[in-house]
């Protein structure tokens, strides 16, 4: 893979997009984000839901029956 030097004119809003594996993906994508990422960015979570991640995300603990 080559390096490239972080040019301000290959990662600002509206540049193409680079490769993936490319050393200027993570600056691109911090100023082109997906529409998807905007809207979670947007989302507003009440108690409840964040109650429910967290249980997913950490898992259950075995009953015994």
């Amino acid at each position: 893979m080559k390096h490239i030097k972080n040019d301000p004119e290959l990662t600002k809003a509206g540049a193409p997009r680079p490769d993936p594996m490319s050393s200027l993906w993570n600056d691109w994508a911090a100023n082109n984000p997906t529409p998807q990422a905007i809207a979670l960015g947007e989302m507003k979570m009440n108690e409840g839901f964040q109650q429910f991640i967290k249980g997913a995300t950490t898992g259950a603990r075995p009953v015994n029956w």
